[in-house]
């Protein structure tokens, strides 16, 4: 085994663990405080939703015209992605009527029993060192395959290589 395909092992071996880390990092589930804050961040739009919903449908009983206090309308998007009508979205009026604290505490409350995972932040910072390290490795195996190509040992190139590697060490 010569020293370029000894080299291309170890830079395999590494390039694998990294997108297994990398893999395991994108499974994790999000942070209790970055749910609490997504369910915050949900409650109060809820609660736009949902006051604006009750403000116009009593506007409407004041001047004397149907209303639909209680049936909550509104579009979906479907997956191709023309919104559907829809009559029925119980978070705004919960909000709305039994106020925003009281639902947001109770979500909270379940959103803390749930596992807890890495903080988004972090995962993202350390995603950004892996794809860092990954650019560095994968240039570095590039560079090694194209000199030992030019001496005459051929190495194939990793089947989930990136594309934009080998590209821009070609246009060098």
């Amino acid at each position: 085994m010569s020293t370029y395909e000894q080299h291309i092992g170890d830079l395999r071996q590494q390039i694998a663990a990294l997108q297994a880390d990398r893999d395991q990092l994108r499974a994790l589930p999000r942070d209790r405080d970055d749910v609490a804050s997504i369910i915050r961040g949900t409650v109060a739009g809820w609660q736009r939703d949902g006051e604006k919903h009750i403000r116009t449908e009593i506007a409407r009983i004041a001047a004397g015209g149907a209303h639909s206090l209680f049936v909550a309308r509104g579009v979906v998007p479907t997956i191709s992605g023309i919104t559907s009508p829809f009559d029925l979205a119980l978070g705004p009026f919960l909000v709305a009527l039994v106020g925003a604290k009281q639902v947001q505490d109770v979500l909270v409350r379940h959103a803390e029993e749930a596992r807890t995972g890495m903080p988004a932040a972090e995962r993202e910072t350390r995603l950004a060192e892996i794809a860092a390290e990954l650019d560095r490795l994968e240039r570095d195996e590039e560079q090694t395959i194209v000199v030992a190509a030019a001496e005459g040992i051929a190495i194939a190139r990793r089947s989930n290589a990136r594309p934009e590697v080998i590209l821009a060490r070609a246009a060098t």
